[in-house]
């Protein structure tokens, strides 16, 4: 009878496990696909520890639908190649939907996929406006590059009075690059301006940044335009300060993060970006970001963090209406209106596009600092 009762007593616990096992609901898994290494890796994790930070804080909250939320990460590695497969990889772990590219190039590069997939691609910082004005599954929260560009070339025009200008491109990231480039380009010249040499690198082929700085300082510009990653802007002004060739300097937003501080010191001084992420005055909610942010992660958060962060919070938000599924998170998602952003109320257009102020900022004293802000409205 011992014997008898050890067994029974061995059936139930085991049916006890089971039916505790089968009563919690499975996680509702979020992907993420950016650039984790390479020359582009300051966006890719800022972007990760961002989302993360949203979705523990979701989690906290009792999660989706009684459901939490798990993300699975993937390095696209900033190239095509990378970006599509790991966006496959996601695709094939079941998530509702991805957070990413946090490059333009490679969210074009993936599209064709996440369209057969009909899978929810969500954008903290693509900007390329080839992807405006689209209906189809790709999301941002990042407005579009040609209205900073647009900004910041009238801004050195009339502002700082700049009349001849060198710029330096990044074609790997062709897709935010190159519009960057022509609407600045645009602009300056109806202003009488010029823009005597243009020039272009792929990052990871490893640029001869001593090579590039010796044919800019040649070519004697009032002033250089760079549209490149932090690193290598930081490179590039290293290498123009060795040779003498102080130039001011203007850059987009893609170079505005804490690398660039790191890694540039003073040849970065006084470098002015165009761009749609700054805050001068905190909200009470993002300097409760900023503490929990640097206590998570040992660094304080740049522009790709923010916005990865309020992507996460957009992402579980519509989630909460769909009951954690990926039928009917396009439509949740359409539904965005006035989120609290971080930085601005955030509300999504029918094409999944968003509009927002632009700040004119500069480095002083190793710290961000805003010169302007240019108000602009959605299009009718």
């Amino acid at each position: 009878m011992g014997a008898y009762m050890k067994s029974i007593c061995l059936l139930m616990g085991l049916a006890a496990c089971i039916l505790l096992t089968g009563c919690e609901k499975p996680p509702v898994l979020i992907g993420f696909s950016g650039p984790l290494t390479g020359s582009y890796a300051d966006l890719g994790v800022h972007g990760r520890n961002g989302a993360q930070l949203a979705l523990e804080e979701i989690n906290a909250q009792g999660g989706i639908a009684g459901r939490r939320l798990e993300m699975i990460s993937r390095d696209d590695k900033g190239t095509a190649k990378g970006a599509i497969q790991a966006d496959r990889e996601l695709i094939e772990a079941k998530v509702v939907a991805i957070i990413g590219h946090m490059t333009s190039s490679q969210t074009l590069a993936a599209m064709p996929l996440i369209e057969e997939a009909e899978m929810v691609l969500f954008s903290p910082t693509t900007s390329t406006p080839e992807l405006s004005g689209i209906k189809d599954f790709f999301f941002r929260i990042q407005p579009t590059t040609d209205t900073a560009a647009t900004a910041l070339a009238r801004y050195a025009a009339q502002n700082m009075d700049l009349k001849r200008i060198a710029s330096v491109s990044d074609m790997n990231n062709r897709a935010f690059a190159q519009p960057f480039h022509d609407a600045f380009s645009e602009e300056f010249t109806t202003h009488g301006k010029s823009i005597v040499l243009e020039k272009t690198i792929s990052s990871p082929e490893r640029p001869d940044w001593d090579a590039l700085a010796d044919e800019l300082a040649e070519a004697a510009p009032d002033a250089l335009l760079v549209v490149l990653s932090a690193r290598d802007a930081a490179a590039l002004t290293q290498a123009m300060h060795a040779r003498q060739a102080v130039l001011p300097l203007l850059s987009a937003n893609w170079a505005m993060t804490e690398e660039l501080l790191t890694a540039g010191g003073r040849t970065v001084e006084t470098m002015i970006f165009s761009g749609h992420a700054f805050s001068d005055k905190p909200t009470p909610k993002y300097e409760k970001f900023l503490e929990n942010y640097h206590k998570r992660y040992g660094h304080w958060p740049s522009f790709a963090a923010d916005y990865a962060y309020d992507t996460m919070g957009i992402l579980g938000k519509a989630l909460q209406k769909t009951g954690g599924r990926k039928k009917g998170l396009p439509e949740a998602l359409l539904e965005t209106r006035n989120y609290p952003g971080l930085r601005w109320p955030i509300s999504i257009d029918a094409y999944g596009d968003v509009v927002s102020s632009i700040f004119i900022t500069e480095v002083k004293d190793g710290q961000f600092r805003i010169l302007r802000t240019i108000l602009m409205e959605p299009k009718p």
